[in-house]
């Protein structure tokens, strides 16, 4: 007796400095206290195994899971600057992408990669393409690059560019046309693409200062997307709440409330927990619907790849509230705008107007009703269970009403 009393001293007193190190923020004491405590457990494991995994709960109280994802760190996106096609009697070639890197290094987000790096590396890669002198009427003074998309791609994974900025500027006597172009990773296709022009040379600076703008914009974009992934990342894996990445989600929404992958990332959140965040279900899904006509394939892309239909979890949003008559409208849109699930949305639909009919008719308004069923009918698979009552329903109310 007298040696468990004496351990269980022993236990007590390792603890209490385990906890007196927590507070003090000593390490090395933390290091000896948390290693008398591991030397008891071995000594003792059935005599105090109960002791050391209460201790361990209570440790869980001074160790809570993070309030706010804030340490995420998405990285820098980096941008290689390719040399433009300058079809102009004095080359502005070097002038422009310098511009173009002082405009843009002002953006933390962005790491730059300069022409002058870009070149070296072309000059490896493709040194027969590496420029031709322009030909016509009479010699030239600017430089013809001929940037093909293949030959952008290599030069972007050798220096590890997330994306690539390249264009053309084209001179017709003192009026010139800037048009530039960003590819993203081995898309073929430019994902953006950007067009200035103006009267004279002096307007040229000006333009670049706004293509750096749009494309930092832009990029921005991007960054806030990545950030948001990282978030989606560490709730999945168990370092943050769902409260808390949604926190930090809310934030980046905040700051581009337009943007469909940003939004589709919170609804999808909030989608994990309907019965908490209806409003903002329903807030955020019609932000999405109201823009997916008009929105970019990518980002009807991105919205596909989340494995999410917005107007289903907004039509389940307000069939658990019965708003039947909001269901059935944002069902229909489904089927007038969403290319997928059609069958699912019908038979959705079909539901809608069959509760709505059922509602009605116990609210007394039995024409309504009878018109409700009549539609719910038309939508409801004609094998289901459904459809059989909806019939019964609406054969039993005609009858009343004759």
């Amino acid at each position: 007796m007298a040696e468990l009393w004496s351990c269980q001293g022993i236990g007590l007193l390792s603890a209490l400095q385990f906890f007196k190190c927590i507070f003090s923020d000593n390490i090395l004491k933390l290091s000896v206290a948390s290693g008398r405590l591991s030397n008891l457990i071995f000594r003792h494991q059935k005599d105090h195994l109960l002791f050391f995994f209460i201790l361990l709960s209570g440790l869980s109280i001074f160790f809570p899971q993070p309030l706010y994802p804030s340490d995420i760190d998405p990285g820098l996106l980096s941008l290689a600057i390719f040399p433009f096609n300058d079809i102009a009697s004095e080359s502005l070639d070097m002038r422009m992408p310098a511009v173009l890197k002082a405009e843009l290094s002002r953006y933390e987000f962005i790491k730059i990669i300069p022409v002058e790096t870009v070149k070296e590396k072309i000059y490896e890669i493709e040194p027969s393409l590496m420029w031709a002198e322009k030909k016509g009427g009479e010699k030239r003074g600017g430089i013809l690059w001929k940037m093909e998309p293949k030959i952008i791609h290599k030069v972007r994974r050798a220096l590890s560019a997330d994306y690539s900025l390249f264009g053309d500027l084209t001179r017709f006597n003192k009026k010139w046309r800037m048009d530039a172009y960003i590819i993203e990773e081995s898309d073929p296709a430019p994902v953006m693409s950007f067009t200035f022009s103006g009267t004279s040379d002096e307007d040229l600076p000006d333009r670049l200062a706004e293509l750096a703008r749009k494309t930092a914009d832009w990029l921005g974009r991007k960054h806030s997307l990545h950030e948001a992934e990282e978030y989606i990342r560490s709730y999945l894996g168990g370092i943050y709440t769902l409260s808390s990445t949604v926190q930090g989600l809310e934030k980046l929404v905040s700051l581009d409330s337009g943007s469909i992958p940003l939004n589709g990332l919170l609804l999808d959140l909030y989608s994990r927990d309907e019965g908490r965040y209806q409003e903002e279900i329903i807030r955020t899904g019609l932000n999405i619907v109201s823009q997916y006509d008009s929105a970019a394939e990518s980002d009807r892309r991105y919205l596909l790849s989340l494995s999410m239909d917005p107007f289903d979890i907004i039509s389940r949003t307000y069939e658990a509230r019965q708003d039947w008559k909001n269901a059935i409208d944002m069902r229909g849109r489904a089927l007038k705008t969403y290319a997928f699930r059609m069958s699912h949305h019908r038979a959705a639909l079909g539901r809608d107007h069959y509760f709505f009919a059922v509602s009605l008719g116990e609210n007394g308004e039995k024409t309504k009703a009878l018109e409700h069923y009549d539609k719910a009918l038309v939508y409801l698979p004609s094998s289901s269970d459904e459809y059989q009552m909806a019939k019964e329903r609406r054969d039993k109310l005609t009858q009343k009403m004759q």
